[in-house]
């Protein structure tokens, strides 16, 4: 099945570029893709921050697309990597967004439009749909990293290294204890004891060896994130301390890592239930969960 999209509005409007869902990079914000497109033709800083402080993105198409404003030389030769990377960028800062491009699955995504041959499908249909196509790259950049990565803070990194060193020194201790016991039966049938060591030495340990250097290879460190890098605490996002009236009790929690939710101090997992919910959620945003209502009341960095 094939997508296709038009325009900002409707159910499908997150997939444009005119779409108004900001993101940082290196510091700066960009109110939409485009404002990050345009804004990367020109070596001009005024005309940079003309478009940066447009108040909509068709106003920054509109001075990017103003033939007294001159490109950069290397334009054409690099405007699909600057729009591939904006998309990339709008996409990882905006979680429900995201989750919504990485759910099409790998159906086509076209924008249907009768005035873009370029970016879109064009009035034939044959276009070069160069816009949807990289939606499409993006989408499998982020199925990829969704299905790999292993978000875990710089503390809970260094506890599973720890963790790996303690495997380790029990499996040796483990077969110091198979050969203690062989040592008082080496009759293995009948030895329970030696049986029970191995199946923790041979099995058991090796397995969660395995679980916790996968994880360590997969990890990502929460506080090296560009979200946690270019937060301004208006979203809730992972390395944060979210402030909620939940049901109109105040709660107060600290999203982290995958494992590392702690009920006492308040940490939850980025994969828990209410952590999917409120993540990518703004300050003073509402909406329900599990029948109650919650609202989002501050966002501040926990990392």
């Amino acid at each position: 099945m094939t997508i296709y999209f038009y325009k900002e509005f409707g159910p499908l409007g997150y997939l444009a570029s005119y779409y108004p869902e900001g993101f940082y990079s290196n510091g700066i914000y960009y109110k939409t893709i485009e404002h990050y497109y345009q804004s990367h033709k020109f070596e001009d800083s005024t005309i940079v921050s003309e478009i940066l402080n447009a108040d909509t993105p068709k106003i920054a198409s509109n001075i990017g697309r103003d033939r007294k404003n001159v490109p950069r030389k290397d334009w054409f030769k690099i405007k699909n990597d600057v729009m591939y990377e904006a998309v990339k960028l709008r996409f990882l800062a905006n979680k429900e967004s995201q989750r919504k491009l990485i759910e099409t699955g790998n159906n086509d995504i076209v924008e249907k439009t009768t005035k873009e041959n370029y970016w879109g499908c064009g009035p034939n249909m044959d276009g070069k749909n160069i816009y949807g196509k990289i939606l499409c790259k993006v989408r499998a950049y982020l199925q990829k990293e969704a299905s790999m990565k292993y978000l875990v803070s710089r503390a809970g990194y260094e506890k599973l290294k720890n963790s790996l060193s303690e495997i380790d020194n029990a499996i040796t201790d483990t077969q110091r204890k198979m050969g203690e016991s062989v040592k008082i039966d080496n009759d293995l049938r009948e030895n329970p004891e030696f049986m029970d060591l191995r199946v923790k030495a041979m099995y058991s340990l090796p397995a969660e060896k395995e679980k916790i250097t996968e994880m360590l290879q997969n990890a990502v460190i929460i506080e090296d994130t560009d979200e946690v890098k270019n937060a301004d605490d208006t979203y809730v996002y992972v390395g944060s301390k979210v402030e909620i009236d939940y049901d109109g009790e105040i709660e107060e929690y600290t999203i982290l890592g995958s494992s590392e939710s702690d009920s006492e101090n308040n940490i939850i997992s980025c994969d828990s239930p209410i952590a999917e919910e409120l993540i990518g959620k703004k300050v003073n945003e509402e909406f329900d969960f599990r029948d109650m209502e919650i609202k989002v009341l501050s966002v501040t960095r926990a990392l």
